[in-house]
Formats: C-alpha cells, structure tokens, sequence
C-alpha cells in the first residue's frame, strides 16, 4: 500500500486505537490469510531469504525447513516474535504517537471487524475530543477496515479527508 506523504502526516497526527488480538490468534489468521504462501514453500522460502539482512543465515534456514516440515504455527510464532513484532511495535512507537486507545479483539473475522467499526462509529468518533461527530468529517462506517495488515498489533488512524480507516504501516505491498 502506498499512501501520499500529506496522508500520511495527517494521519500520523490524528487519534487512533491499536488492536490486539490474542497471539494463537494472531497465528491462526495468518495461516489463513497467507494461505496461497503455505501452499507453495518454494515462493514462501524465496521471501524468507529476502530477510537475510535483518537475521542471521541459520535463522532463516531454520524457518526454511519448517516450511519444509509443514510446520506453520512454530514458523508463524516465529516469524512474529523474532521479525514482525519488534518491527512493527518500533514503527508504531515512531508514527503513531497519537494511539492511546486499545481494543482486545476476539478473532479477526469479517463480523468481528464490522461489528469493531460500528462501536468505532457509535462511540469512538464521539468520545475523543477532535472526532466529534459535529465536524464535517466523514463517517466511519461498516465494511471500513482495509484488512490488508492485519497480522501484528495494529494501530489504526482515522484520517478526517479519507472515506475509510487505514492500518497498519506504511508499506508497499
């Protein structure tokens, strides 16, 4: 995802909450979400090679060979604890400043996060001072989430000019 630098700066200004969803969780969904990965260990290794520069070569030979094994919540649990987790909590630390609202979620399904954008709707928008539903600002409505990211923590910012809520970092995908 890209996101314009003015965006970005406002966003990186506004208000916002983190999610957090329980790490087994975590682990199940991104099996899932990255189903097409598990499926082919060849294209899953060849990307856990591009992070030679972040871990040492046994490191991500040991994750090569559980790929190999078919072992996916102990290189799932891995990958989170060792590169996405420190990762994403400096990035969070560093661009959203602002986040000072937590949600534990129960799962990351579709209903859940719709349910989640209602109560954002219903109560979030109007109890953190700048979101007052008075301004002119748009609505935060079903459906909002880009469920894109969501494998770590997140931080998600409103942003007053965009018609949806954005997450996680800024990355390209």
């Amino acid at each position: 995802m890209y996101l314009p630098s003015a965006l970005w700066a406002r966003m990186r200004a506004s208000g916002g909450i983190e999610l957090r969803l329980k790490f087994e969780g975590r682990v199940r969904h991104l099996r899932d979400e990255y189903s097409n990965l598990v499926a082919v260990p060849p294209i899953l290794k060849e990307k856990l090679r591009r992070l030679g520069s972040c871990h040492r070569p046994r490191r991500i030979e040991d994750w090569c060979h559980l790929a190999d094994a078919g072992d996916w919540p102990t290189l799932i649990a891995s990958l989170l604890t060792v590169h996405y987790d420190p990762a994403y909590a400096a990035s969070a630390k560093r661009c959203y400043s602002q986040v000072t609202t937590a949600v534990e979620i129960a799962d990351a399904s579709a209903e859940t996060i719709d349910t989640l954008a209602e109560m954002i709707h219903g109560t979030f928008v109007t109890e953190v001072g700048s979101f007052a539903p008075s301004d002119s600002r748009q609505p935060i409505g079903r459906g909002a989430f880009e469920r894109g990211h969501t494998d770590v923590v997140q931080s998600v910012a409103y942003h007053p000019d965009a018609s949806r809520i954005a997450t996680g970092s800024r990355t390209k995908s």
